[in-house]
């Protein structure tokens, strides 16, 4: 388990189908992480931690144009390896000066924060209350916030 990359994925055969009031939104997640030895765990249930080594979340149209793409691949053929957004061409006016294919740099995001946003900002229908979903990733952001090693 140590020393091995590991990866998780949501959406990545078929995209994660939203719903917000009459939009609809396509979403997938990519997550890799490392569990390494904790060195400052104080009991066994601490030995490990995981840490996250890239990451992408895709905010699609129902027709698959991009939206927002949240992106971390340190290791990865770009030559923009920190962490970084995309805006897609559909939000992107005529006159627009960004290009969708523009490296934004954004500092890295939790996975919470972009459920957030989809909540929060493109009004993402939930099977909890909005209020409860709110509460539950806030809850987890600020376990995250606690024990992650670098900082903002």
């Amino acid at each position: 388990m140590e020393g091995r990359r590991h990866g998780i994925r949501l959406g990545s055969e078929d995209l994660i189908s939203l719903k917000a009031g009459p939009h609809r939104y396509n979403f997938s997640a990519s997550i890799e992480y490392d569990v390494i030895e904790n060195p400052s765990a104080s009991s066994a249930a601490d030995k490990f931690r995981v840490t996250t080594r890239g990451y992408m979340y895709h905010l699609l149209t129902e027709d698959f144009q991009d939206i927002l793409l949240w992106h971390w691949h340190p290791e990865g053929h770009s030559h923009y390896t920190g962490p970084h957004l995309h805006i897609g061409k559909v939000q992107l006016g005529l006159n627009a000066v960004a290009e969708n294919f523009q490296h934004v740099p954004t500092g890295r995001i939790a996975f919470e924060d972009v459920l957030l946003h989809l909540i929060q900002t493109s009004r993402v229908e939930t099977l909890r209350t909005r209020d409860e979903s709110v509460e539950v990733l806030m809850s987890s952001l600020q376990l995250f916030h606690q024990h992650r090693t670098w900082h903002a």
